[in-house]
């Protein structure tokens, strides 16, 4: 977000998770970096197409893609990053990179952990923002019930057990919490929902023991005992999806009760003005709108250009950065009347302008 100088180059590019289309994936990039040497002015031009070049030759480089493909390249840099969504596809070329599609993937993420519990076994799969899935390799995940109890320790003397359901419901917690007790500690700072995949029973206790704040209400309901990584984590998907839904309806909710308060904006020059000021809480912005033009820092003028020229950069991108920078929130979502009033952006102001 904070560099600056002559020839930032931004592309955004759509790839694909499957290695056979891996090809025309890099036949795009090479076009790409055909139409950046075309537009690049500067005497170290050659030094940022021989980067871009070089990326299309990297073999390893291309072995495990995901559905977007994002590149800042200057004379001094060369950064990328693989994004779980699709997004509008681009190349700018600027006195800075155009970073505000990579909220997509901070604000909604495709990865998550999805706990395959039954009472006859556990695993924990990871599923990846390419959407693969892997089970992981967790010390301690306990065995079914009944096993549980023939291998208590012999060193002590037999207890007696609760008998008839209650006894059965009693060791099925205890299979619940220790199976929770042995995956807390892989999935505790990583920020990434947790969905169970199970019967509705057991889900329900297991919600009643549960410490993991991400835990999502939506479960996988079955029996996924011989189940595949990979069908886990397609089933996993359309929970992720729901969940950005969720995200998406609560904001726009939140941001009606502020707008009746005074606390909400619409117009790119309000947003740019709070944004400069500090004043913006949370910020939708539309992915497909291409809002190009200058900002002036001193008095907070916006002027937008008609089409690409020189020296503009995506007024959307610039502010989605300036909320970052303040400690705020950006929601980019891509589709119809999905920003209020069918604006390009609205911002939740932390108070009112005058």
């Amino acid at each position: 977000m904070d560099e600056r100088g002559p020839d930032r180059v931004t592309i955004y590019l759509h790839t694909s998770p499957l290695p056979s289309d891996a090809t025309q994936c890099r036949r795009d990039l090479k076009n790409r970096a055909k139409d950046v040497e075309h537009r690049l002015t500067s005497p170290h031009s050659k030094v940022i197409v021989d980067k871009l070049l070089g990326l299309v030759d990297d073999e390893e480089f291309w072995r495990e893609q995901c559905h977007s493909l994002a590149i800042f390249a200057s004379e001094t840099t060369l950064r990328t990053f693989r994004l779980p969504a699709p997004v509008p596809e681009r190349v700018t070329v600027s006195d800075r990179f155009e970073v505000g599609a990579l909220c997509t993937a901070s604000t909604f993420p495709r990865s998550a952990f999805v706990l395959a519990v039954s009472e006859s076994k556990s695993r924990l799969v990871e599923v990846s923002s390419n959407g693969s899935g892997r089970t992981l390799d967790i010390a301690g995940l306990p065995v079914d019930p009944i096993v549980m109890q023939r291998n208590d320790s012999d060193d002590r003397a037999p207890m007696p057990r609760p008998q008839g359901s209650s006894g059965e419901r009693v060791e099925i917690q205890k299979y619940l919490r220790l199976a929770q007790e042995a995956i807390i500690p892989t999935i505790r700072h990583s920020g990434q929902p947790l969905i169970l995949a199970t019967s509705k029973q057991l889900a329900h206790q297991y919600e009643a023991i549960n410490t993991y704040e991400r835990l999502v209400p939506q479960i996988i309901e079955g029996n996924f005992d011989v189940a595949s990584d990979a069908d886990l984590a397609a089933k996993a998907e359309p929970i992720l999806d729901e969940l950005a839904r969720e995200t998406i309806d609560k904001w726009r909710e939140e941001y009606d009760l502020r707008e009746s308060q005074g606390r909400g904006a619409l117009d790119v020059t309000d947003i740019a003005r709070a944004s400069i000021m500090g004043a913006v809480e949370s910020l939708m912005i539309d992915m497909s709108a291409n809002v190009r033009g200058t900002l002036n820092e001193d008095d907070a003028t916006v002027h937008l250009s008609e089409g690409e020229q020189d020296g503009d950069y995506s007024l959307l991108d610039e502010l989605a950065a300036r909320v970052l920078r303040g400690g705020g929130k950006v929601i980019p979502v891509q589709g119809d009347g999905l920003v209020p009033r069918g604006s390009q952006a609205a911002a939740i102001l932390r108070y009112g302008l005058t």
